[in-house]
């Protein structure tokens, strides 16, 4: 297997799970920031192969390398920016950027993946539940099961990690670069995995502007008006009260990550491990079977 260093390589794009390095003109290396197996990054590959076969424009793919004790994958260098970043660049053409997000999303959530293509994320977050052992109570695992097997079935395309860090702009078009979690199943997975990085991380209370700033690669004032719009122009909401009721259901749903933070993001540190796991108990837990019925039915 091939070695490649990083010893000098200037970041292309930074999150919390994951940085993507220059390799030369042409490649870029993606390294998850916590080592994963081999078995891992070959699946990322997969994914990122056949989510191009399915229409899904992604950065190619090349091969699986070595780099400094980690594995990791090299990909096309787009000499492009983020989403965020190019919001951030040229403000007076929010709309415009936004449009395109809300088109690809809506363009991934219709496409029906074929069996074998990718992992049920239900599946995903079952074994994710399992993996949190014993710091979770049997009767929080439980809740927890409940809350994903009360979301209806479904065959979408499923792009963890879709947020405006994680996609790159380039000749008016967006195009991914992430696909260690992608699968199939409702969309409302995807919006709740969404909500986590955009609007939990800008309305997060004390959150250092730098660390919002690698998250979303956006200011605090235009990740929540990001997060808001888009919304609102996914579902076509002609209200505020239409936006509510939707985020309101949203931010429940995506507190179940929040819980899982320690087996999805396991580089977190124990103090907030440890909150994650208070904000469940408070916010979480107690209204599972308040929210059972509007998750059954989510409206779309």
């Amino acid at each position: 297997m091939r070695e490649v260093s990083i010893d000098k390589a200037a970041i292309i794009t930074q999150t919390v799970t994951s940085t993507s390095y220059r390799i030369d003109d042409e490649t870029m290396v993606e390294l998850d920031n916590v080592p994963e197996s081999l078995e891992r990054i070959e699946q990322e590959k997969q994914n990122a192969r056949a989510s191009l076969v399915l229409g899904v424009p992604s950065l190619f793919s090349f091969d699986v390398v070595r780099c400094n004790g980690r594995y990791g994958i090299i990909y096309e260098q787009f000499h492009a920016k983020t989403l965020g970043h190019q919001i951030m660049d040229d403000p007076e053409n929010f709309d415009h950027y936004l449009d395109l997000y809300v088109q690809l999303s809506k363009k991934m959530h219709a496409i029906h993946v074929p069996e074998g293509s990718f992992r049920s994320v239900k599946d995903v977050y079952r074994k994710n539940v399992q993996e949190m052992g014993d710091l979770l109570t049997e009767e929080e695992k439980r809740k927890c099961n409940q809350v994903i097997d009360a979301v209806p079935d479904g065959d979408s395309y499923i792009p963890a990690g879709y947020q405006p860090s994680r996609v790159f702009y380039k000749d008016d078009q967006l195009f991914l670069n992430t696909f260690d979690h992608t699968g199939y199943g409702h969309p409302l997975f995807a919006l709740g995995d969404e909500i986590v990085s955009i609007k939990f991380s800008a309305e997060a209370p004390g959150l250092d502007p730098k660390f919002l700033y690698m998250v979303v690669n956006m200011d605090q004032p235009t990740a929540r008006k990001f997060w808001h719009d888009y919304i609102v122009r996914y579902f076509n909401f002609s209200s505020e009260g239409q936006f509510e009721k939707m985020d309101k259901l949203l931010s429940f749903f995506g507190l179940l990550k929040i819980v899982l933070a320690s087996v999805l993001a396991p580089n977190i540190s124990q103090a907030y491990r440890q909150s994650t796991l208070d904000n469940g108990r408070k916010n979480f837990f107690p209204y599972v079977d308040y929210m059972l019925d509007a998750l059954k039915n989510p409206g779309f």
